[in-house]
């Protein structure tokens, strides 16, 4: 590990992976066999109004300086890291769509398989990667230090309204890149302009963030004050982050916080291989043998967890061809 690595964001990463399994564990609430229990409702929606912002803002950071520079090597090497584990992500998945069509949302159909060149996947889930390329190549492209600021204020008041849904986008890839570009280029921002970030995060108070978040939700929640959503998105990310900070800090959490680094460095393999785990788990014990809903959410999330971690160590990183299709990685 890279002795000055940020070790409080791989943490963040962490927490943000379990966030992510966790909330992919509940039956898709558009089918039939959809969230029946409010209390997985309100979760899921608690999970869903910060954690994909929270990975577009540490991509942002974690990335090499990419405002003001015009570098093929970069913008190849943004194509193999992400656009490659894309493919195979979403290539690997049709199989899965088709045979277990009765869980998923809406049918897929093989003459649909072009779509993936415009970001519209048949593993949900894969847009990430590609609206990532595109906001890394656009930083790249576009961005440069004396608009930086600009684009941010702009950004901003885009993902406000389209998050919002004071604008509805129809075209998936580009409504996901409207919520989430912000964040990317906050991230960023905080890394070449903030040079005190850290102890701006330090002075970031939890317990009242927490109670401003749970206010701000109920409001976005209960009332349906959707306009609320990327604010609720900035105050999620901003406690996941303090709470890293502190945990790298705490030398008794050393435990937790070894663990949750060593989910965040292994982050992007669970992303990519949990999926088609839980697919198969909740057709299984869901939707054939209709065991307890408790349980079956239980067990979607230890066998995606647990199961993309022992995939990952004894199959993926032993096959150097799997691991460059699913990691981009030479």
């Amino acid at each position: 590990m890279v002795a000055n690595r940020k070790k409080y964001l791989d943490i963040a990463k962490g927490i943000g992976i379990l966030l992510v399994v966790l909330g992919h564990s509940f039956p898709d609430e558009n089918t039939v066999n959809g969230i029946s229990i409010a209390f997985f409702d309100v979760l899921k929606e608690i999970i869903y109004s910060f954690h994909m912002p929270l990975f577009f803002f540490v991509s942002g950071y974690l990335t090499k300086r990419l405002i003001g520079k015009w570098d093929g090597k970069q913008m190849r090497r943004k194509a193999e890291r992400l656009l490659i584990p894309y493919i195979s992500m979403s290539l690997l998945y049709i199989p899965l769509r088709i045979y277990f069509s009765v869980m998923a949302s809406s049918s897929y159909e093989i003459k649909d398989v072009w779509k993936i060149i415009i970001g519209i996947s048949p593993n949900g889930g894969a847009w990430f990667l590609y609206v990532l390329f595109w906001a890394s190549i656009f930083t790249i492209v576009f961005v440069n230090d004396k608009n930086i600021k600009v684009i941010m204020i702009i950004s901003f008041i885009v993902s406000l309204l389209t998050r919002g849904n004071v604008f509805f986008v129809e075209y998936s890839a580009l409504r996901y890149f409207c919520f989430n570009y912000f964040f990317f280029i906050a991230g960023v921002f905080a890394n070449i302009r903030l040079i005190d970030f850290e102890d701006i995060l330090k002075r970031v108070k939890t317990f009242p963030c927490i109670i401003f978040f749970a206010i701000l939700f109920y409001v976005y929640y209960c009332q349906k004050v959707s306009i609320l959503s990327s604010i609720l998105a900035v105050l999620g990310m901003l406690v996941t982050l303090r709470v890293s900070k502190k945990l790298e800090e705490c030398a008794s959490a050393d435990s937790i916080s070894s663990k949750l680094m060593r989910l965040g460095l292994d982050s992007m393999y669970i992303y990519i291989i949990h999926g088609p785990i839980q697919v198969v788990i909740r057709y299984i014990f869901w939707s054939k043998l209709q065991i307890n809903y408790y349980i079956c959410v239980l067990l979607m999330f230890i066998c995606g967890l647990g199961g993309s971690i022992l995939i990952e160590y004894f199959l993926i990183k032993k096959v150097k061809l799997l691991d460059w299709a699913l990691s981009g990685k030479k």
